[in-house]
């Protein structure tokens, strides 16, 4: 698997493999850099979660959750490599300052600096991360990847970066989040979460599905709902990008929080 992932990264970054197709989500499609979610707005939520589950994708949802406390995560993607990316920035966690985090993920570094600063953070990296990232990194400039598609294209400040994720907005809390993450329990699952569903077995406190819910016909979500195995209280998140939407569903056992100056908000589903 591993070395699969390294062969397609590979050639996704030299061109020689296109990974954009027809379908936006399939198992090489690409790595968010960072949220398009304004997820410090729906933080609260996250509190007293300790087993979660949750999309993998830019990784924020679940470092927003650990920050929060959550210290048993296991977290999906239908792509291979959202999670090397997880596992590069909890790397980044532990051996750079606020300030080295932001500018290592989420600025224009030149090719240099960026290799020198990898190389500080490469030891604490598990050995498949290492073996992908060397394996790209040997080969190719990180402007390479940042500007293949193997990264998302879709543009972002670090301004916005900083206000959607309240572990970036200040030292305290950046440190808190350092403290946090060597003690958590993370699992990860590769494939469609319409399919993995009936195979988890564990139940959970929160299910962060982000916004999966667009990308599915309204019947297939629902089943989604009612089979993903929630603990007593547990809860469904769902990221709605206009709560409007909501309307039309007609899903049961849900509520919506709307978003205070902003038509965006979220669905949480409880089990009755």
């Amino acid at each position: 698997m591993l070395y699969d992932d390294i062969k397609t990264a590979q050639e996704i970054v030299s061109r020689k493999t296109n990974n954009v197709t027809f379908s936006p989500y399939h198992n090489s499609s690409f790595i968010y850099r960072t949220t398009n979610e304004e997820i410090s707005k729906y933080q609260f939520l996250l509190n007293g979660k300790d087993k979660v589950l949750s999309v993998i994708a830019s990784g924020n949802q679940i470092l927003n959750s650990i920050f929060a406390g959550s210290y048993d995560v296991t977290g999906f993607d239908i792509s291979t490599f959202p999670k090397y990316y997880l596992n590069l920035q909890i790397a980044g966690l532990k051996g750079f300052s606020l300030e080295e985090f932001v500018k290592f993920f989420y600025q224009e570094v030149d090719d240099l600096d960026y290799d020198d600063m990898y190389d500080t953070i490469r030891p604490s990296l598990d050995k498949d991360t290492r073996l992908f990232w060397d394996s790209l990194l040997n080969y190719f400039d990180y402007s390479d990847l940042r500007d293949s598609t193997l990264f998302s294209s879709e543009p972002f400040s670090t301004t916005k970066v900083k206000r959607e994720n309240i572990y970036l907005q200040n030292s305290a809390n950046y440190q808190k989040l350092q403290e946090k993450i060597s003690s958590v329990n993370i699992t990860y699952l590769t494939g469609d979460i319409f399919k993995l569903a009936d195979s988890l077995e564990t139940g959970y406190d929160l299910v962060n599905l982000s916004s999966i819910m667009y990308y599915n016909s309204k019947d297939s979500y629902r089943r989604l709902l009612s089979t993903l195995p929630l603990n007593n209280n547990g809860e469904i998140l769902t990221y709605l990008y206009d709560t409007n939407v909501f309307q039309k569903l007609n899903l049961p056992n849900t509520e919506v929080y709307k978003f205070e100056d902003s038509k965006s908000g979220i669905m949480i589903y409880k089990k009755r």
